[in-house]
């Protein structure tokens, strides 16, 4: 379940090839919050926070084991950055999709800050492509500080 930047077809492609399916998902009981700290940078990334009654809209896609390696290497899993988190997805059908998804490691949570330009660029660009509800484009821009 991506809920960040790599809701952008063109960026899950390059960490993870081919894109087999996807579908708009949304994940209750969670918010979205700018908070969890790069790398020796003070930029911050997307990252999902319990909150009851919220909800985080994103993409679930299906991937083979390998991808699954290769978004561990990107989001940084054997260092702590992230660790991947069971979740139950709400389709538009009203079906409830079983995946995984990544949850920012507790040594890398802060202050919640707006992103760069360039990461909110591709998590909107991934959130226009495969329409999000227009009201939470809004809200990501909103607590973006954009």
């Amino acid at each position: 379940f991506a809920y960040g930047s790599n809701m952008s077809i063109d960026r899950k492609t390059i960490r993870t090839g081919t894109i087999r399916q996807n579908v708009v998902v949304c994940l209750n009981d969670y918010r979205l919050a700018f908070n969890k700290r790069a790398n020796k940078m003070k930029e911050v990334y997307a990252n999902i926070v319990p909150s009851l009654g919220d909800v985080v809209w994103g993409v679930a896609y299906r991937c083979n084991p390998k991808a699954i390696e290769r978004l561990d290497q990107v989001e940084g899993v054997s260092s702590g950055h992230y660790h991947r988190l069971q979740v139950d997805l709400a389709t538009g059908t009203g079906d409830t999709l079983h995946a995984e998804t990544y949850i920012a490691g507790a040594d890398y949570v802060v202050e919640e800050t707006p992103p760069s330009d360039d990461y909110l660029g591709h998590l909107l660009e991934g959130a226009e492509s495969h329409r999000l509800p227009g009201d939470y484009i809004a809200m990501i821009k909103r607590i973006a500080g954009r």
